[in-house]
């Protein structure tokens, strides 16, 4: 029988009458030391941040479109199911070991940093996305029409198992053996992959990056977009930034020539809702020409989607979330 809180201090109430099963109603933190804990449920419209510490080991079980955050450390162990469209958020550091269920139409995230060792299987149509950092080393199972995405960064191991249907994305140090009938999308040289239909993606050309995301070109420009604030600045436009005002052409005043990922320099999307990622509270879309001769290609981009470029070659103009031109009443 689960019982139903809405508050910090029902939640605490019921774990020290030993309850097996906790309905979350409200927004609050929890955080769980040691030893076994009852399953803890969230559906829409519940913000639940979970820490997990010691040796504890939480279940959660997440529905409709929630989005808890779970954070696991030292030796603990939490378990995340996630169902539906939910969306939840799980940090893996030090030495721990968190299992992460997805099934339906779930998109779990998955960080795993440090020495931790999470475990993702993912079944039905979910789209987990795998990101491994540190030493940590990932476990992922992949069956039915899952869609995983799966990043390997500095000196992490993931590996990772596929059969049926799969739809697999690689990228980075990582270890693949797939079934007969899954597809892999194989990003640069990193990925060791056996079996599976492997397709390369070779992303080294400003050419082969706008190809690959569909962004439009003509005579060598390319049309980028950027997600921009009310002032159509992007958020840190007040502390020096830069400005994106339809009928101007922004240039970076710190270019880099290309050096680094981030930073000395503008940054783009193919896409107008792509950009979005970039800055979440955007209220307005800018469409952006941009030379491909000023773009700089990181074919190990931490944020492949994204361009960086020396500036505009052009005026931007205002477009809408599909990227129309909007046009001022009176024009």
């Amino acid at each position: 029988m689960r019982t139903e809180v809405s508050t910090q201090l029902e939640f605490d109430a019921a774990i020290k009458r030993g309850e097996t099963a906790i309905c979350v109603r409200g927004q609050f933190n929890v955080t769980t030391v040691g030893g076994e804990m009852p399953t803890i449920e969230i559906r829409t419209g519940v913000n639940l941040h979970l820490v997990a510490q010691g040796s504890s080991r939480p279940r959660v079980v997440a529905w409709g479109a929630s989005q808890p955050h779970v954070k696991a450390w030292e030796s603990s162990q939490p378990h995340v199911v996630a169902w539906e469209s939910s969306q939840p958020h799980v940090v893996a550091r030090e030495s721990s070991e968190p299992f992460i269920e997805a099934w339906g139409s779930s998109q779990p995230h998955v960080e795993a940093r440090e020495s931790s060792q999470p475990r993702i299987e993912a079944r039905e149509s979910s789209q987990p996305h795998i990101v491994a950092w540190g030493a940590s080393q990932p476990l992922v199972d992949a069956w039915g029409t899952s869609q995983p995405h799966v990043v390997a960064w500095e000196s992490s191991q993931p590996f990772i198992r596929a059969s049926a249907y799969v739809q697999i994305s690689l990228r980075g140090r990582l270890i693949a053996k797939l079934g007969r009938l899954v597809s892999a999308r194989i990003h640069g040289k990193g990925p060791q992959v056996e079996g599976g239909h492997q397709t390369y993606v070779i992303i080294e050309t400003p050419e082969q990056w706008c190809d690959y995301y569909g962004a439009t070109v003509a005579e060598g420009v390319a049309t980028l977009y950027k997600a921009v604030d009310e002032d159509y600045s992007t958020g840190n436009a007040r502390l020096g930034g830069i400005f994106y005002r339809p009928g101007t052409a922004p240039v970076a005043p710190d270019w880099d020539g290309g050096v680094r990922e981030r930073g000395g320099g503008l940054h783009f999307a193919p896409r107008p809702e792509m950009a979005m990622t970039f800055n979440v509270g955007a209220t307005k879309f800018v469409a952006c020409p941009v030379a491909l001769k000023d773009f700089s290609v990181q074919p190990d981009a931490e944020y492949p989607d994204k361009i960086k470029a020396s500036g505009c070659c052009g005026p931007v103009y205002e477009v809408d979330r599909r990227g129309n031109p909007v046009r001022k009443q009176g024009a």
